[in-house]
């Protein structure tokens, strides 16, 4: 097995509370498997993250591979490295 290559991190320099970008800053996230059928119909083929976004609103980011989890897991983890030493 190769290792995997993971993006660098990248500072943010910019403010959240600037006045005119709308930021939903929270901790608040699920995390769930996936079928693309009824539930029961087979095994599950994605993971996804969902955050809220406002009241009855949520993205979701669709993983579907092992290498893609891999990759978001790597990048989570280095930037551990960066903020918490």
């Amino acid at each position: 097995m190769t290792k995997q290559a993971i993006p660098p991190s990248q500072l943010f320099e910019q403010p959240v509370d600037d006045g005119k970008t709308e930021y939903i800053l929270g901790h608040e996230y699920e995390v769930r498997d996936w079928r693309a059928g009824p539930p029961g119909s087979g095994p599950t083929t994605e993971v996804h993250v969902l955050v809220p976004l406002g009241p009855g609103m949520k993205a979701v980011m669709r993983i579907k591979s092992a290498r893609a989890l891999d990759e978001l897991v790597g990048v989570l983890l280095e930037y551990r490295k960066e903020v918490w030493p």
